[in-house]
């Protein structure tokens, strides 16, 4: 890979972590009450809409759809809902926090 970033003018001390295959400063824990928010928000992956060339949030009409066909009562979806929210909202926030370095 240096040789072909070498090509451009490059190498991969200026590719993100995240392309070197270093891993990432932080790990977590995700409590066993939170898998099934956590989970449906990967499952959410590619379903963000963006605000130029940020992601400003995901789409609600997909997470519905989805929580729909997992067969989950009106409740449990605004569970769902509030906690992914919160998810969101905490992924944004560090997105925005690692594009200014």
């Amino acid at each position: 890979m240096e040789k072909d970033l070498a090509f451009f003018g490059a190498s991969s001390a200026q590719l993100p972590a995240w392309l070197r295959n270093e891993p990432d400063e932080q790990e977590f824990t995700v409590y066993a009450v939170n898998v099934p928010a956590w989970t449906l928000f990967a499952r959410m992956g590619t379903q963000w809409r963006h605000d130029g060339w940020q992601r400003s949030g995901l789409d609600y009409n997909v997470l519905f759809q989805i929580m729909d066909r997992q067969g989950l009562d009106h409740a449990e979806q605004l569970l769902r809902l509030d906690q992914v929210s919160i998810i969101e909202q905490a992924y944004i926030s560090a997105l925005r926090e690692r594009s200014k370095t």
